[in-house]
């Protein structure tokens, strides 16, 4: 299909789902924008591309004058008034994700994971949904692969296919699904204690949209949809964990949850992502953080942009064509990286860096883009695809 027919196409079905619920966004809504922004880089590094080499060898040469600027040259990256990166923190290193394969801390270990969204990083490895049985599964430190949950849930409820990890501990988080009976269990696991930490019960709903009139209703538990009606079940689910709270969309609502107290607070708007007590949330929507107490901190969009947020909760990343991030404390603060080749996508590293996929002539490498030196390519040169594990990659 054509890429900006496919673009076109998912932005239409993702309105039409939107109208089922004009509250707070369902998960599930929530996943295809992830997929969705990826189809738009995609496109986006596609056009850059075809603007022809002009562009970049002027790009590549020199960034300007302006105050507080570098030129950059072979590669270095560019900062801006004294920029220094993202702090490093604990974790796992180096994640790049194969069809076959996953590179964690500069090895490459023969584990198929999930190719689309559900894999999160864990301070403990990669924390993911088995691709063929949707259990809960950790790829650890040192390469291991751990099951965290059953081989399968009790009373007939099946794994979802997506297990939220905390960046900063070893808290995961997963749900347990009996969609024929509209109930959800959700999980909360300590890969430290190898045990079920805490759980909630949950009821999902099944919605029928009628795509003549484009009205909505609620369905029961058994009931059929109509001739003319497609049939929606949303279950909740954990989209988030950190620092010992769980974020997730029910009800209608967005809420928290935090594990040791067992207290759930709203939040105003949905959260997408959250690293060392600072939430970032989708476009321009403004997550209230007052009421999880602590230091919790919204980390405020710049000019608006919705982009992936540093381990260390200090920086926003701007993944579409060369990448760059910017403190959004500070936004006079910004890195631009300058990997070699079409840049397909682009996530922060724990350990401060960045790291870039590239595609060339039908070949995809990995790249790790320090702040003060050249990209190192740490996956070599291959026909199969490569992709990153984040929020919405």
């Amino acid at each position: 299909m054509n890429v900006d027919l496919e673009t076109r196409l998912t932005s239409v079905f993702e309105e039409r789902l939107g109208a089922l619920d004009p509250g707070a966004p369902v998960t599930d809504t929530l996943v295809r924008r992830g997929r969705q922004r990826r189809n738009r880089r995609r496109v986006a590094a596609a056009a850059l591309v075809a603007a022809g080499t002009a562009a970049t060898v002027v790009v590549g040469t020199t960034i300007g004058d302006a105050p507080g600027r570098q030129r950059i040259q072979d590669g270095l990256p560019v900062a801006s008034n004294g920029a220094a990166g993202p702090a490093a923190m604990d974790g796992p290193t180096g994640l790049f994700v194969t069809r076959d394969s996953v590179y964690l801390n500069g090895e490459r270990h023969a584990v198929k994971t999930v190719w689309d969204t559900g894999a999160h990083v864990s301070a403990r490895g990669l924390a993911f949904p088995d691709p063929e049985t949707g259990r809960p599964t950790l790829l650890d430190l040192d390469g291991q692969v751990v099951p965290l949950g059953s081989a399968t849930p009790a009373g007939g409820a099946s794994y979802r296919d997506w297990v939220a990890a905390d960046s900063g501990s070893g808290m995961v988080a997963w749900s347990e699904e009996d969609r024929a009976s509209l109930r959800s269990e959700m999980v909360v696991y300590d890969v430290d204690q190898e045990r079920e930490v805490a759980r909630r019960s949950f009821d999902c709903t099944r919605t029928a949209f009628d795509t003549k009139t484009g009205k909505s209703r609620e369905l029961a538990a058994g009931e059929s949809p109509g001739p003319r009606e497609d049939a929606f079940t949303e279950c909740p689910m954990p989209y988030v964990v950190a620092d010992g709270v769980v974020f997730y969309d029910a009800d209608g609502r967005s809420s928290a949850w935090d594990v040791t107290t067992d207290r759930t607070v709203p939040t105003g708007s949905s959260v997408s992502q959250a690293h060392a007590g600072v939430v970032g949330g989708f476009e321009a929507s403004e997550v209230d953080v007052s009421r999880l107490g602590g230091d919790w901190e919204f980390a405020e969009p710049v000019d608006g942009y919705e982009g992936i947020l540093s381990y260390d909760g200090g920086w926003f990343l701007d993944n579409s064509g060369k990448p760059t991030i910017v403190n959004w404390r500070d936004p006079s603060q910004t890195v631009r990286y300058d990997p070699p080749g079409s840049v397909q996508a682009a996530t922060f590293d724990t350990d401060g860096s960045v790291l870039v996929v590239t595609e060339e002539d039908g070949e995809w490498s990995g790249w790790d883009c320090p702040v003060d030196a050249q990209c190192e390519q740490v996956v070599p040169a291959q026909q199969d695809e490569i992709r990153l594990v984040a929020w919405d990659l």
